[in-house]
């Protein structure tokens, strides 16, 4: 097991992009450097570990790491045909899965798309360099399906809760003869903003991993 901590100092002044955990299944060290040095072009963090088998890649999902991305090769002849089945038994419904193979293979491609993994990518020269965009375009996609109901109801509140406070502001400063009533009125509910806010961020903090 491997782990690379990327990121491209050039693109990444400021601790302002989220770092992604990429659990990487791949055998051959020159492909893992390829997808290294394309992900060091990217302006987000990735932060990979390397295992060289699906077996190395149960072993660590059991100990209860955390990854937002998985990306394996799709060939493994010494392994039982099931294994990407026991592999995903190890993981959320919110974790893609991208294949990323050796060969071209129609028939696996669509064998893999139904046994539930986000993409099936050939290790092509355009593929890798743009590795970074494909990724965080999965992770994106699935973040957007698992955002709960619940979650988008309490964000709806509070977002038309700070609209409210922040119109009620805004007349005070721009009318400044407005009735004591008003102001009043606005500084028993400017706690209230300060709370709605903060909870708001926490809210998209846990829903984006940031």
């Amino acid at each position: 097991m491997t782990r690379i901590d990327i990121c491209n100092q050039s693109h990444y002044p400021y601790r302002m992009h989220r770092r992604v955990h990429l659990l990487l299944i791949e055998p051959n060290g020159c492909h893992v450097e390829l997808i290294r040095e394309s992900l060091l072009k990217s302006p987000t963090r990735f932060i990979i570990t390397v295992a060289g088998t699906p077996h190395a890649a149960r072993q660590l999902l059991s100990k209860k790491n955390h990854f937002d991305l998985v990306v394996t090769e799709g060939v493994w002849p010494h392994e039982s045909r099931d294994w990407l089945t026991r592999l995903k038994v190890h993981l959320g419904n919110n974790i893609p899965i991208v294949i990323l193979s050796s060969t071209s293979d129609e028939v696996a491609a669509v064998t893999f798309m139904k046994m539930g993994v986000d993409d099936y990518l050939v290790k092509r020269h355009d593929t890798l360099k743009n590795l970074p965009h494909l990724f965080l375009k999965h992770l994106h996609k699935k973040r957007k399906k698992d955002i709960s109901p619940g979650l988008s109801d309490r964000m709806g509140r509070g977002m038309n809760s700070i609209a409210q406070n922040l119109k009620l502001l805004g007349e005070l400063i721009n009318h400044p003869a407005m009735s004591l009533k008003k102001g009043e009125e606005y500084l028993k509910q400017k706690h209230g903003l300060e709370k709605e806010i903060e909870t708001l961020k926490g809210m998209l903090k846990n829903w984006i991993g940031g």
